[in-house]
């Protein structure tokens, strides 16, 4: 029980697309899968690694069906009495069945099999999701038609349907309405409304309906995303670093946030923070060209020359050689030059503030 609250843990505060978060996980979880005496400690166990497995190819497969056996044991008889499934049951927070079949299906839906999670989802009565997988599956007609249906047949108000039939018909009124009858509490209409107006090119109308939903909900991490991007639209380059910084303390592994960040930087000529975020966007993706190119002039303009050789290297080493040009040798000679034989430093040096102070 306590390593599998560790593993819960683990799953709430790690990274979870990074390898060593699999790594760190699959070590316990194999542990409490092949230890557990209880079977509600093993079922529980089982499905930790279902999660953990869900997103490597090579694993995939299993994950699929070791959620399915999730679901199958409810329905085969079993030598396990009542008493002996539900012995820890407040310990493991295990879930129902329909919560066993919300969870493969959210499987399904992430690889891609729509139809399999529009069934099971239309089977357990979740059928704002159902719709949703059938829409993605291509059928948009019978889609449509079904949210129409639900939405007459409802007997309260469902802003997330109003959401919903409003990104399946393409039409932002849907928005604007559930938004309005939710008396302006439903973020998802106000994160929606944000994307339209964005898309509309109607920038400062974005930024305030993405400030109105994370006000409700800030940790929506693609809405301080495109907050940013608006931000950036309009030339605000401190509202834009606020902005990407925030999806950086959410998921420290997007690389786009941090090269955007970098670019904020670099127009508020804030040049040694810039090359401090290219670096982090590389560590996430060493093989993106385009934010080499700007460490490159990053490291030149605060007269850092090895980082700029570094950078040159490594588009020789990747076959970029378009972006290696007589200029931009010229301008990494004239980096050496006032660095190495004039000793100049770049005002802004960590290194220059320090000694002055």
């Amino acid at each position: 029980m306590a390593l599998q609250a560790y593993v819960n843990y683990l799953y709430t505060s790690l990274p979870a697309q990074a390898e060593s978060t699999f790594e760190y996980i699959r070590a316990y979880v194999s542990f409490c899968v092949q230890k557990s005496n209880n079977w509600l400690a093993f079922s529980k166990a089982l499905m930790y690694r279902t999660r953990n497995e869900i997103d490597r190819s090579k694993t995939m497969d299993r994950s699929l069906a070791q959620g399915q056996a999730l679901i199958d044991q409810f329905r085969e008889g079993q030598s396990v009495t009542f008493m002996e499934k539900i012995d820890v049951v407040f310990a493991c927070n295990y879930p129902m069945f329909w919560g066993v079949q919300h969870e493969l299906a959210k499987h399904y839906e992430k690889l891609g099999v729509y139809m399999s999670a529009y069934e099971l989802l239309h089977r357990v009565g979740i059928h704002e999701d159902a719709i949703r997988c059938l829409f993605k599956a291509g059928r948009h007609t019978q889609a449509v038609e079904a949210a129409d249906e639900l939405m007459k047949t409802s007997t309260t108000q469902s802003y997330n349907l109003m959401c919903l039939i409003g990104e399946m018909k393409g039409d932002h009124t849907w928005f604007e309405r559930a938004w309005e009858e939710s008396n302006h509490k439903c973020h998802k209409a106000a994160r929606a409304l944000g994307r339209y107006h964005f898309f509309e090119n109607d920038f400062a109308a974005s930024i305030k309906y993405f400030d109105l939903a994370l006000s409700v909900n800030k940790l929506q991490l693609e809405a301080w995303f495109t907050k940013g991007c608006a931000h950036m639209k309009i030339e605000d380059w401190k509202g834009g670093a606020f902005a990407f910084g925030s999806v950086i303390s959410i998921d420290d592994r997007k690389v786009e946030a941090w090269a955007n960040l970098a670019n904020c930087y670099t127009a508020q000529k804030r040049y040694f923070d810039a090359v401090n975020c290219s670096e982090q966007a590389l560590k996430c993706n060493a093989k993106n060209w385009k934010i080499w190119n700007n460490f490159i002039l990053f490291s030149m303009e605060t007269l850092q020359f090895y980082k700029a050789v570094r950078g040159i290297k490594t588009l020789l080493r990747h076959d970029q050689l378009e972006s290696i040009n007589p200029s931009l040798m010229l301008k990494v000679s004239d980096c050496f030059i006032k660095r190495y034989v004039n000793n100049e430093r770049h005002q802004a040096d960590p290194d220059l503030v320090g000694m002055s102070d």
